[in-house]
C-alpha cells in the first residue's frame, strides 16, 4: 500500500518505474488520498499501472471514491464494520497478531465469514514485518480458501 505522500504527486514516470519494477502479479493499493489530491492524480495512477492498481484504500471517515473507476477499500475497526457504499472492507491486522498464526487463522475466519461475499482486503504492516510474515500469512489465508 503506498501512502498518499508518496503517490499523489509523482511524475508519471514514476509511476512507469514502479510498474516496470515488480512482477506482473504484483498489485499497487494507493493509501487514501488528502483532501488536495486531485482527480488528475488517481486517474495518472490509474492509467500507467492499470490491471496493477488494485485499489484505493479509504480511512473511516473519508469520502467515498472520487471517480469510481477504481475499487474502493474502506478499513473498518470491527470484524462486522460497514465500509459503507460502493466500499469493500480492509482491515489492519493487530501488531501483536502478526507473529501468531494460531490467532490469524482465527481472525481470518472470522473475517471470511463476515466480509460481504467473501471480499476485502487485510493489511499487515509496520516496522516488525518482514517478508517471511506475509508469505506465512498469505500462505496461510490460501490452506484456509479464503485468499484469491
Amino acid at each position: 500500500m503506498v501512502p498518499s505522500a508518496c503517490w499523489a504527486k509523482v511524475e508519471a514516470s514514476l509511476f512507469r518505474n514502479w510498474s516496470d519494477d515488480v512482477y506482473d502479479s504484483f498489485r499497487f493499493y494507493l493509501a487514501d488520498p488528502d483532501p488536495q489530491t486531485s482527480a488528475g492524480s488517481l486517474y495518472r495512477a490509474r492509467s500507467i499501472l492499470c490491471a496493477k492498481l488494485a485499489g484505493l484504500v479509504l480511512e473511516e471517515e473519508a469520502p467515498g471514491p472520487m471517480d469510481g473507476q477504481v475499487n474502493c477499500y474502506r478499513l473498518v475497526r470491527e470484524p462486522a464494520g460497514n465500509p459503507g457504499a460502493n466500499c469493500l472492507p480492509a482491515w489492519r491486522v493487530p501488531p501483536a497478531l502478526i507473529g501468531d498464526l494460531r490467532a490469524a487463522r482465527a481472525l481470518l475466519e472470522a473475517l471470511a465469514a463476515r466480509s460481504p461475499g467473501g471480499c476485502g482486503l487485510l493489511i499487515l504492516g509496520g516496522e516488525d514485518v518482514d517478508i517471511r510474515d506475509l508469505r506465512r500469512w498469505w500462505d496461510l489465508a490460501r490452506l484456509m480458501g479464503v485468499a484469491a
